[in-house]
């Protein structure tokens, strides 16, 4: 006897289907999807935030207190402040400025010292003084870095330069909170300390000149130390 036909009918009585239902796929597929592109997106912008904060500080800050508010008395050092001609003042291109010259109470040489802020500057030394005073006809005799009193980790530059019949020495430095450099090079290892910070300080530099002497180097050195106090609460 052929039992061809029996198969279905059994199945059918016993509550069972011959086949699986077929089940639509499109829609299973159509989440998966979706879910995996939310996940790529959330991924990308995880990654291009933590990009911007590793190595595209989002802003500069601005100083908290301006330059003029460096002291007029530091230490034994007494301050005049100076006037900047406007064309002079302009062609710096800083967010704020100050000049002073400063005298040892009991007598000396005077100093001229310049101070400015940039809060937006591409530029990590702008105004590098070695262009600056050759521009002005000054010749580079000497320069060298060398700490500050009592702090060895804090670098400035000293220079000595001529024009005919007279020398000057010069002191200077880039300034970012507590840290501080006197060339690009330098400029690039402080920047690369502030990676993934939200904001970084303002770029400060401070210049100090006085004609050459046997004491030029120490009191720049003394009155440098002190203006750099002053620009870590900058």
């Amino acid at each position: 006897m052929k039992r061809v036909g029996l198969v279905k009918p059994l199945q059918s009585l016993r509550g069972m289907p011959a086949s699986a239902p077929p089940v639509d796929a499109k829609p299973v597929f159509l989440v998966r999807t979706i879910w995996t592109a939310v996940a790529v997106v959330v991924l990308l912008q995880g990654a291009g935030i933590a990009i911007e904060r590793s190595f595209f500080p989002s802003a500069v800050r601005p100083p908290h207190h301006k330059l003029s508010d460096l002291p007029i008395s530091l230490g034994r050092w007494t301050g005049t402040e100076m006037v900047l001609d406007p064309t002079t003042f302009a062609a710096v291109e800083a967010n704020d400025q100050c000049a002073r010259v400063y005298k040892i109470s009991g007598g000396g040489d005077a100093v001229f010292a310049h101070s400015a802020a940039w809060i937006s500057q591409d530029d990590w030394t702008p105004h590098l003084p070695e262009i600056c005073y050759a521009a002005n006809g000054w010749e580079l005799l000497q320069s060298r870095t060398v700490a500050l009193p009592g702090a060895s980790n804090t670098r400035i530059a000293l220079q000595t330069y001529q024009q005919p019949g007279k020398r000057v020495v010069v002191a200077y430095w880039y300034q970012m909170d507590h840290g501080t450099y006197a060339d690009r090079e330098d400029g690039r290892k402080l920047r690369r300390e502030q990676w993934g910070l939200r904001e970084r300080p303002p770029t400060l530099k401070t210049i100090l000149q006085t004609g050459e002497t046997d004491r030029a180097e120490s009191e720049l050195l003394e009155l440098a130390a002190k203006i750099y106090e002053f620009n870590c609460g900058l």
